[in-house]
């Protein structure tokens, strides 16, 4: 019971802080350009790599964490000015993994979860406990503007779009996954642009053949491919996706 008061302590205080910084930003108390990392899905990732060391989970809780750190590197770069390139990225990210990596074993070695049924039973009550705390964080909508935005933690949803225009938006997934059917929709004029950003996530696009597309790609350990065979006939409009993405997959398929 005290556990349980003291996670719904710290998830609500989250709240209340996070809606205390947008406040500070908006009246400008706090430089709107920290506004982008502060409320960012890598910040996110950062807490809830947080609350799952919280919930005794200390390796994937770190892991996590630090996935959202070495992500936030490039805007990170553009407010405190230090030099930042791929080549950097891959420098720091392939250490942290493999140290990672070595952690586990190590924890494994020490601390073997099969040798006690009880402790079974502990471990996945925290596990349980902890996917009951990140329900609150999966959100979806999209307007009347044609503009989707949809934010996924530990979960998924398979939509369609029926929408009179599809205007492009967002997808963020950390450890979930999307599926969004445009089939029944037509593409706005012009370039539209949707941005697929995720962790350990996956996202199906099922997009009409005749919709030119063009993917920009800016991922780790990651691959997104679009398998219709065909890249559109239209000359005066076309969908721009920029993919950027760890450990994660997606496609686009007609």
């Amino acid at each position: 019971m005290e556990n349980r008061l003291l996670r719904k302590l710290f998830w609500g205080g989250l709240i209340v802080l996070i809606g205390i910084c947008y406040l500070l930003f908006n009246i400008g108390v706090l430089p709107v350009a920290w506004k982008p990392i502060v409320l960012s899905w890598e910040m996110l990732l950062i807490v809830l790599g947080c609350g799952w060391i919280i919930a005794r989970h200390y390796f994937w809780g770190a892991a996590v964490a630090a996935v959202g750190a070495i992500s936030l590197l490039p805007q990170l770069s553009v407010v405190m000015g230090f030099k930042y390139s791929e080549e950097m990225f891959n420098a720091i990210l392939w250490p942290v993994i493999i140290i990672l990596v070595g952690i586990l074993v190590i924890s494994h070695s020490f601390f073997p979860h099969h040798h006690h049924c009880h402790h079974h039973h502990h471990h996945n009550k925290h596990w349980d406990d902890f996917m009951d705390m990140h329900q609150q964080y999966n959100h979806e909508t999209y307007g009347a503007d044609g503009r989707i935005k949809y934010d996924y933690v530990l979960n998924g949803t398979e939509e369609i779009f029926l929408g009179t225009e599809f205007r492009g938006g967002e997808i963020n997934t950390v450890l979930g996954g999307v599926k969004l059917d445009l089939r029944r929709t037509s593409l706005a004029e012009g370039d539209v642009v949707l941005n697929l950003k995720g962790v350990c996530g996956g996202v199906t696009l099922f997009i009409p053949k005749d919709w030119p597309v063009e993917l920009h790609t800016h991922s780790v350990l990651s691959g997104f491919e679009d398998k219709r065979g065909t890249n559109g006939v239209y000359v005066d409009r076309k969908l721009i996706i920029i993919v950027d993405t760890v450990l994660s997959g997606g496609e686009i398929r007609c």
